[in-house]
């Protein structure tokens, strides 16, 4: 998971164990406020977003899932989700 310092958006590229992205279509759940899973399909380019509004308002650890199209779901011990990014304000 990587977090843009600039908008707070978080980029989700899951990685199989041979280090090769995953098909379009697959969905990734990480972990979210209140233990309500933020959900992401990736596209074509193995990638997903999640808009920072989208994002709890602090890191939130827990399992991760990803569910290839037409393959069972696979969990990902220790995921941690970035807090809501908030831009600093000026002094």
């Amino acid at each position: 998971l990587d977090q843009d310092p600039k908008t707070g958006d978080v980029t989700v590229t899951p990685k199989k164990p041979d280090g090769s992205t995953y098909p379009p279509g697959t969905t990734v759940e990480i972990p979210g406020k209140d233990g309500n899973p933020i959900i992401v399909t990736i596209d074509k380019e193995g990638k997903g977003k999640v808009p920072n509004s989208d994002l709890p308002d602090v890191e939130t650890p827990g399992t991760g899932k990803i569910t290839e199209p037409g393959q069972p779901t696979v969990e990902v011990p220790n995921v941690t989700t970035p807090g809501k990014f908030t831009p600093e304000t000026p002094v």
